[in-house]
């Protein structure tokens, strides 16, 4: 009897702890799931408060804009139309014949200032006129210059004749300054240059190329910095004939 009675104790026992702990899990379990929708449930409650604010901040956004325009067209439906200008019209012939005394002074000024152009005008172009004669003065001065130069009839010309010979028998051309030849072709050099033989300096008498012919250069001291370049043939029993003059832009001896 009592061993039955232990039994039945020792069972009973054994299901209290066993409802105990089942107890305690669903606590467990029911507060879990209670935290969980509170979390859920704050979680929506602010993201409704979100979109709620930013609801009211776009409707606050369009009203005041519909406000806005309302406002405008109120403005311009009510502005006051301008009214035509009239007092300067009023004033107008007045000022008319206050203008005509300053009309005319304007165009005295503008007449006066016309002459003074044109007067200007005449200067320059007397100006222009002085220098173009100017420079044709000076180009006409230049062209002279040349001129100036030593020349002769002769030279000018450019044909000359025989100075003539005392050569007898075959010619035979010699540069020696003491023989007949020479003096000849000395003869020829101031024919063909117009300068005499007494002034006349011979920088230079050479063989022309060929036995016949010959090349000198002379001048005297006024023109020694443009000599003359005299080219000269042998003419058989009639002596030396110049051919060409050339005066050179500087001496090269």
């Amino acid at each position: 009897m009592d061993r039955n009675n232990r039994g039945f104790g020792e069972e009973k026992r054994y299901g209290m702890r066993r409802k105990k702990r089942m107890n305690r899990l669903l606590n467990g379990a029911i507060a879990i799931v209670a935290v969980l929708i509170l979390f859920f449930a704050i979680t929506l409650l602010f993201t409704g408060d979100d979109q709620a604010s930013e609801e009211e901040e776009n409707q606050e956004q369009t009203t005041e804009q519909t406000e806005t325009d309302e406002a405008e067209t109120e403005e311009e439906m009510t502005a006051p139309e301008e009214e035509p200008e009239t007092s300067e019209s009023e004033e107008a012939p007045e000022t008319a014949e206050e203008s005509e005394p300053a009309a005319e002074e304007e165009t005295s000024t503008t007449e006066e200032e016309t002459n003074t152009t044109e007067e200007e005008t005449n200067t320059q172009d007397d100006q222009v006129t002085d220098e173009a004669a100017s420079t044709e003065e000076d180009g006409a001065a230049e062209q002279e210059e040349p001129s100036q130069e030593p020349s002769s009839d002769a030279a000018e010309q450019g044909e000359w004749e025989p100075v003539g010979t005392e050569q007898s028998g075959s010619f035979t051309p010699s540069f020696d300054s003491n023989s007949q030849n020479w003096a000849e072709m000395v003869t020829a050099l101031s024919a063909a240059t117009g300068l005499s033989e007494d002034e006349m300096t011979i920088y230079r008498l050479e063989n022309g190329g060929s036995p016949t012919t010959a090349v000198g250069t002379v001048a005297t001291s006024e023109n020694r910095s443009t000599p003359y370049r005299v080219e000269m043939e042998f003419v058989e029993g009639e002596g030396w004939q110049p051919t060409n003059v050339e005066v050179l832009s500087s001496n090269p001896y």
